[in-house]
């Protein structure tokens, strides 16, 4: 009888011969578009907080709440806190945008987005605290002290 062979050193596959990696699965996020997924949505945002007018959709309601008589706590928290409610538009602006009969209000509505974006070119005026970066060891972090101001001005130099 043949004594038991002895285990031999494990030797490293030739390249030609070592299994190919399996491909990593790609993250759900990083997926390409397919329009064929189910696509969710909550519909129109039509339902009125009877306490602050806020316009919320049917599903961001209370779950104690029925249907019929939806109670929302995403705004106000049913009427517990009172926001400050915003200053009445202009009589001018109000015609821009709600007159259909008048040549200025539909060349400024058909042009109210490159409105918004030449007022809200602004410059930013602030104080940028940096000793949280200067330690390290973490993400970079934007802190402000005092006040954030927009200054707006014209687009011209003086």
């Amino acid at each position: 009888m043949q004594p038991p062979s002895l285990p031999l050193p494990l030797q490293p596959l030739p390249l030609h011969a070592q299994p190919i990696p399996l491909a990593q699965p790609i993250p759900l996020a990083r997926r390409p578009f397919n329009p064929a997924w189910v696509v969710h949505s909550l519909g129109a945002m039509h339902v009125e907080c009877t306490f602050c007018h806020a316009l919320l959709w049917l599903d961001e309601r209370l779950s104690k709440s029925s249907q019929a008589n939806p109670r929302f706590g995403l705004c106000c928290y049913q009427g517990k806190v009172k926001p400050p409610y915003l200053n009445p538009i202009p009589p001018e602006l109000h015609a821009l945008l709600t007159e259909n009969n008048d040549g200025d209000g539909n060349h400024f509505r058909d042009r109210i987005c490159n409105y918004n974006q030449a007022l809200a070119f602004t410059s930013v005026g602030r104080h940028v605290d940096d000793t949280l970066n200067q330690m390290g060891g973490g993400p970079y972090s934007f802190r402000l002290h005092g006040e954030l101001i927009h200054k707006a001005g014209a687009l011209l130099p003086p």
